[in-house]
């Protein structure tokens, strides 16, 4: 079997992955993280599945783990060829589930479907289950060792397409020792073991037998005595009892009378109370509830006062006042009024700093103009001098050079002046400026001659400043009475409410009104309360009228002949004897139940000590067949996988030499693990170093895979298997891949050129 082809649309982090596969040794060499390990298990998966799909963590669920990246179409196709036809197997899975997946199997010669193979095509063409597969055909990263499963070993027997009685040797031999474990006599948890302890339980158990039924009789006796005695003491109990109810008939009376008594002294107290009460209103009783009101109200009251006296003014806020009254009295400036005038103010500042600078530049220009007149008067000075000069020397000199020379400097000299002349230009906007300047000032002064601020060498910021501190301490004022003037209307309000209240009930109104009113509500209170539990006591009273004649009070009662404490002290004793028999024979029906019962029970061990006894002698027996059953299966295990061990050692030992020439030996045992042999024994592979632990793996696993595979090899996967081999066995396992390759087509994953056979 070979691959010839895949193609992904999106598994993990890949994307639009098309990949051929040649005959032999595929080499596929990447850096990190371009999804080596992903491609391996998009093979893997095609073939098997998902793993892990039932645990939430998604480094393990590869359902979750490979979700596309990108999302998409989460699959793709696989061509392969194998036992002479080629297929393309096509797989696209749901992000949930596996029975929301899409398999198809096409001939890929016709492009028709073929129903050759199942959505269990990894096990129907390999012939293994996917642990075995990862055991053996497909070598993760990091995981060359492997383990013999049951699956494994079938498949080296080639029984795995008949009965499989292999396959399922694990299976039957867990449940044979599960079994037999559970049975065993040599441990407390073994069902024999527990039946042991339950027979030596019941032996005890059923021992006391005849000395409970001895204490049986005697206590059946004992209960005869009791109830003899309970009945004469019964009869005692009535005769006393007649008599205590004659007496009882009179002292009822008495007792009647005395608590008709209680009665109307209690009424007749709950009365004095109420009257007294009442006296301190004058007229009408106020509602507690009303009182509350007007005591809210009170409180109220006293809030608004301290309000307005919080809001009263001081001497000073006072005379402040009348001032900024008088300021004031043609209006107070707006905010809009002050932000006018202060940017009037700005404009006037920046208009006057605008006329110094054109001062300041027109006496600039003058200055410079006074210069340049001296050097123009002194430039034609010397350009006369020069000029005189050269008519001289032209006149009486016969060499011409010299004068022409001093001709041009003199002409040159007279020109200079002519550069320095500037006119000293005016400004037309000189004048309107000014003027405006002049109206802006007055406009401003009149503003603040409108509030009395005019007439001041302060500028005009500082009087706006000072304009508007004075506004805003004005307006506090004026909140301030605001504040206060209402607060005095509220408390006239509240004032008036509280005394008519008051009046209206008969009170006076005193100094502390709240105190008052809480004593006026407390009465109130008292005297509702006094009423309710005065109407309680009437109502008391006549329904005891109503039930009892209370005329026969009136009369009186005879004392009997006998004290009715001294009867009622007779019948306790004899009550309390009978109770005392009455517990003795109760507790003696207790113990006779509880001794019939244990008798019973004693009777029903004996039934259950023989079943136990025959189900012992079962379950020895079961145990001992099963004990045989284990020890053959055993050794046919041993002797089915011994008829294979020669084949696989042979192959473990080509293999190993093509990777190390270190001459090491090994030995192989039924369950076909691999042991070195060395200094006269042999030592567990497992206590080696990585490097020959994966040695020895894949070695092994290659063997199980000839032997597992006659005819039809499959392909393989390697996922960098070598990264543990030191250098001294590098070379040899890429001797080891190249000459594989001649047999087996290799899918070889590798991130390092030092790990392949020639370069990338």
């Amino acid at each position: 079997m070979r691959l010839v082809s895949c193609h992904i649309d999106n598994f993990g982090k890949i994307s639009g992955l098309d990949h051929s596969f040649d005959q032999g040794t595929n080499i596929i060499h990447e850096d990190n993280g371009w999804g080596k390990s992903t491609l391996a298990t998009f093979i893997r998966v095609m073939f098997y599945g998902f793993l892990g799909e039932r645990t939430r963590d998604e480094n393990e669920n590869e359902r979750k783990k490979y979700y596309p990246w990108q999302s998409g179409a989460y699959g793709g196709n696989i061509v392969f060829s194998v036992r002479g036809k080629t297929y393309r197997l096509e797989r696209f899975f749901d992000a949930k589930k596996a029975a929301s997946d899409i398999f198809r199997l096409y001939d890929n010669d016709t492009n028709l479907e073929s129903d050759d193979y199942s959505v269990n095509i990894g096990e129907q063409l390999f012939g293994i289950d996917i642990d075995s597969f990862l055991n053996t055909v497909f070598i993760r990263q990091q995981s060359c060792g492997t383990d013999v499963t049951s699956g494994v070993k079938a498949k080296i027997g080639d029984v795995s397409d008949e009965t499989a009685d292999m396959g399922n040797y694990d299976d039957a031999y867990q449940k044979i020792k599960k079994t037999l474990d559970s049975l065993t006599p040599n441990r407390a948890t073994g069902r024999i073991s527990k039946l042991d302890s339950s027979i030596a339980i019941l032996k005890e158990e059923i021992r006391g037998k005849d000395a409970l039924k001895a204490n049986l009789d005697e206590m059946e006796r004992k209960m005869g005595e009791l109830k003899e005695e309970r009945s004469a003491l019964e009869k005692k109990k009535a005769s006393l009892q007649e008599q205590i109810n004659t007496e009882s008939t009179r002292n009822d009376i008495r007792v009647e009378a005395e608590k008709y008594n209680a009665i109307i002294n209690s009424e007749n107290a709950v009365k004095e109370k109420y009257d007294e009460k009442l006296k301190f209103f004058p007229g009408e009783v106020p509602d507690a509830e009303k009182v509350e009101d007007i005591i809210l109200v009170s409180e109220e009251l006293e809030t608004v006062i301290r309000q307005r006296d919080d809001n009263s003014f001081t001497e000073d806020e006072k005379a402040s006042y009348e001032i900024s009254s008088n300021k004031f009295s043609s209006g107070i400036p707006s905010e809009d009024d002050i932000d006018s005038m202060e940017e009037a103010i700005n404009d006037l500042d920046r208009a006057k700093s605008r006329e110094n600078e054109r001062a300041i530049r027109v006496a600039e220009d003058i200055r410079k103009n006074r210069n340049a007149s001296v050097i123009r008067l002194t430039g034609l000075a010397v350009a006369i001098v020069l000029l005189a000069v050269a008519g001289a020397l032209l006149i009486f000199t016969e060499d011409k050079t010299v004068p022409v020379i001093l001709f041009v400097a003199g002409v040159l000299l007279g020109l200079i002046p002519l550069l320095f002349v500037k006119k000293i230009k005016t400004d037309p906007e000189e004048g309107s400026a000014k003027e405006l300047i002049a109206e802006e000032e007055d406009r401003v002064e009149d503003f603040f001659e409108r509030f009395g601020y005019g007439s001041s060498d302060a500028s005009y910021q500082k009087r706006l400043f000072s304009l508007k501190s004075e506004k805003g301490s004005f307006k506090r004022l004026m909140d301030k009475k605001e504040r206060y003037d209402e607060a005095e209307r509220k408390a006239d309000i509240l004032r008036t409410t509280v005394k008519e209240f008051m009046s209206g009930y008969g009170f006076t109104v005193t100094e502390n009104v709240r105190q008052s009113l809480m004593k006026i509500r407390d009465h109130a209170k008292d005297v509702k309360e006094l009423g309710a539990e005065l109407e309680a006591e009437n109502k008391k009273r006549q329904r005891y009228e109503e039930e009892h004649d209370v005329s026969k009070f009136t009369g009186g009662s005879k004392e009997g002949s006998v004290s009715l404490e001294d009867l009622n002290g007779q019948l306790n004793d004899l009550i309390d004897r009978i109770e005392g028999i009455n517990r003795s024979e109760s507790q003696l029906k207790d113990n006779i139940g509880s001794s019939s019962e244990k008798l019973e029970l004693i009777e029903n061990r004996e039934i259950e000590l023989k079943e136990k006894e025959e189900e012992r002698e079962a379950l020895f027996r079961q145990f001992d067949l099963m004990s045989k059953t284990r020890d053959f299966l055993e050794k046919a295990k041993e002797s089915f996988s011994s008829k294979y061990m020669v084949e696989i050692l042979e192959s473990f030992e080509k293999y190993h030499d093509m990777i190390s020439e270190s001459g090491e030996k090994y030995e192989l045992d039924a369950n076909l693990n691999i042991k070195l042999k060395d200094i006269g024994g042999t030592h567990d592979i497992r206590s080696l170093s990585e490097g020959y632990q994966d040695m020895v793996g894949l070695c092994r696993r290659m063997a199980m895979v000839d032997a597992m595979y006659d005819l039809e090899k499959p392909f393989l996967i390697f996922d960098d298997p070598f990264v543990n081999l030191d250098e001294s066995r590098l070379k040899g396992a890429m001797d080891f891949l190249d000459r594989l390759g001649s047999t087996y087509q290799i899918i070889y994953f590798s991130c390092h050129e030092s790990r392949c056979i020639s370069g990338p």
